[in-house]
């Protein structure tokens, strides 16, 4: 037994391992979770599950397992779902990391999903901040006016596919795509050309309004000491601490002090901020008024596609914070963002995937020694 994610997530990697191996049996997704009956020799079987147990999805849990001998039965292994068990679930799960299937696939040329901000598959991308009600199916996400092509429904409906059942699924010929506004709201720049001017903006010193699963942030280099007070002095000299986000380990290295444990909670899944101690050696690596008025470092790697590709055109930090002005919840209306960061942003990048929740980031704090993995997680409304 499986415990979640859906049998969606699970079943194309369960049928391919069962396949490789000529196993007989069946894949079961049920409301709690997967259910996978093989029957096979021993070795086999030994085979498969370690297989299982290396290439599973980090956020599957393997909850019990059986083994019993009996006439085995000349089978082929399949696929059996009981009705409703693909969206049973009763809670949103977590938005995932870009899984890195889809990191390589976002930075190969040769893919149709090239430099595409909003790649995706069964096992990671948008969960909570694109559904609007249960079940979890397209038509209940921010997902529905999208209408698949015929490349991305084979993917789709395909149980060998690790695009099976994956319910925000797209590519550039029918899904979301990006674009840059200036501070008026009028379109300048439209998919990988916006990205790119986005991110010469932002290393030309110019604050700018990025559009997250949660709502919009303002995005500054974090580098630049001149540019940072400039947002603080158009948010009337707020000293909330800026939240960091750095492109890779190396960058994170250059501005804080972590442990293991922090390195962990920074590489898992959910991304979270992790509060760490910044680093006062290297002033060069961060503007000192990132800080405000704190002791602590929020930081945090990429984890969207878009964010991903707007980290790796930068090469730097950038500050972000989630709301125009201290105590305001973020803005996730394109028709309200330039009325509400008037006067603070300089541009806008923008998306036509509606963000349905204004929603904040997990912020962890690892507490004890070296070591140790005791941490709590909270949201914080300031930053996000």
């Amino acid at each position: 037994m499986l415990g979640p994610p859906p049998g969606a997530e699970l079943q194309p990697l369960v049928s391919r391992l069962a396949g490789e191996r000529r196993l007989h049996g069946m894949c079961q997704t049920t409301p709690r979770g997967v259910v996978v009956e093989v029957e096979g020799e021993p070795a086999q079987l030994d085979e498969f599950r370690a297989a299982l147990e290396r290439q599973r999805p980090a956020q599957a849990v393997v909850e019990a397992i059986e083994r019993e001998r009996f006439d085995r039965v000349v089978a082929p292994f399949r696929a059996r779902n009981e009705p409703g068990a693909w969206h049973a679930s009763t809670e949103a799960k977590p938005d995932l990391v870009l899984c890195e299937s889809c990191r390589g696939e976002l930075f190969d040329p040769n893919n149709r999903r090239y430099r595409y901000p909003f790649i995706n598959c069964a096992h990671c991308g948008p969960r909570s901040s694109i559904v609007d009600r249960l079940p979890y199916t397209r038509a209940n996400t921010s997902m529905r006016g999208f209408s698949m092509c015929h490349a991305c429904q084979r993917e789709y409906h395909d149980p060998l596919d690790r695009r099976y059942h994956a319910e925000p699924n797209a590519c550039p010929v029918c899904g979301p795509h990006v674009a840059l506004w200036d501070a008026a709201g009028v379109v300048v720049a439209e998919r990988n050309s916006a990205l790119t001017a986005a991110a010469n903006a932002i290393r030309a010193g110019r604050i700018m309004a990025v559009k997250s699963p949660g709502g919009f942030r303002l995005a500054v280099d974090a580098t630049d000491e001149a540019a940072v007070l400039r947002l603080r002095a158009r948010q009337h000299g707020d000293d909330t601490p800026f939240i960091v986000m750095c492109p890779d380990f190396e960058f994170v290295q250059m501005c804080a002090r972590f442990g293991a444990d922090e390195a962990r909670l920074l590489a898992s899944i959910y991304a979270p901020i992790v509060l760490v101690d910044p680093r006062l050696d290297h002033p060069e690596a961060l503007a000192p008024s990132v800080l405000g008025g704190s002791r602590q470092l929020g930081v945090m790697l990429p984890s969207t596609p878009l964010q991903v590709l707007l980290m790796r055109d930068l090469r730097r930090p950038i500050a972000l914070t989630s709301s125009p002005r201290p105590g305001e919840l973020p803005c996730v209306d394109d028709r309200e963002v330039v009325a509400r960061f008037g006067g603070i942003a300089d541009g806008f990048l923008v998306h036509n995937r509606p963000v349905l929740h204004p929603l904040h980031d997990s912020v962890v704090r690892v507490f004890g020694g070296a070591g140790s993995s005791a941490s709590a997680a909270v949201d914080v409304s300031p930053v996000a």
